[in-house]
């Protein structure tokens, strides 16, 4: 004889389950018919160990004194109820069980609002080449979140999509048409939940040629609350290199004054996640009467950024490097930028500039095919007239002048001086 599934082990399983299926991918409300949109139950209760000795995935070993317990009982929908014990083979109990604890484990975090905060998740989608990103799963996105304490404020991601852009970082009209459409879409994306300007927290989810997680980055800005999240390229993933509070990184910067009578321009190379070869540098320049100034850290490499004390770390010395160049050439200096960096410092670079201060300021992006680095966009446009590139030609200047300089200690940067003779 069967004995009956106590009412109160019933009633912590569905609160353990949030009244959905638990089989791995389906999650599907158990309360309403999802053609008819009817409610009403439609839960079973399944066993992992059968009652009797004959049923799926029985064993000798298996106790039947605690069948009826919650941790042997799973609630799902009717077609996975039949599909595991039917293909009792394919579906073996350590799988059920990890199926199990899987969907609760997940259950815990998402109701666990006492000490989460909501945030507004941010995904976006831009071409990389030929390359598309795929739509962001909610999996990653809970374990990402519940990593900082916080949970999505809606109930999908809000999305700016330009996969169905035709052209590619390769042509001419593709940044002009990315910058526009990351404008107007960060706006309609938040429009149905309320007004961009008054989202409390964004959570950002985004992997996008380096130009436009720059553009993105200055449209956020730093008045606001904003986690940015690391896409891992290795393990396919959402998270952090290193998890708590590693030793933030350290980063530097030189800057090379040159003699020069007309109006300041400045090259900025900053190797991160790869170095800058600064031939290419030289010959995507407009002009051949320009200063250097190289960031970087002692081993670049995709991995620097491997938490958020790095990206902290990032963006004080990136912040002290462009105070260091206006205080030296003025805000009317012309900045060119040529990164090699990991998407979220990408994206936290742009967040440093004021638009309405911060100099002139253009981004370049290396493309391979095309033959080093080629002019993207202006990040900060303060032009009378539009400087055109010279691509293809080294533009030397045997006159060089000789430069000192000095190193002067900054927490966790080291601030580089320099002063021509």
């Amino acid at each position: 004889m069967r004995r009956a599934i106590p009412r109160e082990v019933t009633a912590k399983l569905w609160g353990a389950a949030a009244g959905r299926c638990q089989f791995s991918g389906c999650a599907q409300s158990l309360t309403i018919d999802p053609i008819s949109k009817r409610r009403a139950n439609f839960a079973e209760r399944a066993h992992v160990y059968p009652i009797g000795k004959q049923g799926p995935r029985a064993t000798k070993s298996a106790s039947t004194r605690r069948v009826n317990d919650i941790g042997n009982l799973m609630l799902l929908c009717r077609p996975h109820h039949r599909l595991v014990d039917q293909l009792p083979s394919d579906f073996p109990s350590h799988m059920l069980i990890a199926m199990k604890n899987q969907h609760e484990n997940r259950v815990r975090l998402a109701t666990n609002f006492r000490t989460m905060t909501p945030s507004n998740v941010l995904y976006v989608r831009v071409p990389i080449g030929e390359k598309r990103l795929s739509m962001l799963d909610s999996e990653a996105i809970w374990t990402a979140l519940a990593s900082d304490r916080h949970h999505p404020a809606t109930d999908s991601p809000l999305v700016i999509d330009l996969a169905a852009i035709e052209t590619n970082d390769s042509e001419g009209d593709f940044w002009s048409s990315c910058e526009k459409t990351v404008r107007r879409k960060v706006e309609s994306a938040f429009s149905p939940h309320g007004s961009f300007e008054h989202a409390d927290h964004i959570s950002l989810f985004a992997l996008a040629p380096m130009p436009i997680l720059m553009t993105l980055g200055k449209i956020l800005g730093d008045t606001r609350a904003v986690s940015v999240y690391q896409y891992d390229r290795f393990e396919s993933r959402w998270r952090w290199k290193v998890d708590g509070d590693p030793e933030p990184a350290k980063f530097s910067y030189r800057i090379h004054k040159r003699r020069v009578v007309n109006q300041a321009t400045i090259a900025l190379a900053i190797s991160l996640s790869a170095e800058i070869d600064m031939n290419l540098v030289a010959k995507a320049m407009p002009r051949s009467d320009y200063h250097t100034v190289r960031f970087g850290t002692t081993k670049p490499g995709y991995s620097v950024i491997r938490g958020e004390p790095d990206l902290v770390s990032f963006h004080r010395g990136m912040r002290d490097c462009l105070n260091d160049i206006e205080a030296r050439f003025g805000t009317d200096c012309e900045i060119h930028v040529f990164p090699a960096l990991p998407a979220s410092a990408a994206t936290q670079f742009g967040r440093l500039l004021l638009p309405k201060a911060s100099p002139a300021m253009r981004i370049y992006d290396h493309n391979a095919k095309n033959g080093g680095f080629h002019p993207a966009l202006w990040l900060v446009d303060r032009r009378t007239g539009a400087l055109q590139p010279r691509c293809g030609r080294v533009l030397a200047d045997t006159n060089r002048s000789r430069s000192r300089t000095t190193l002067v200690s900054l927490g966790s940067t080291r601030r580089c001086v320099a002063s021509s003779e």
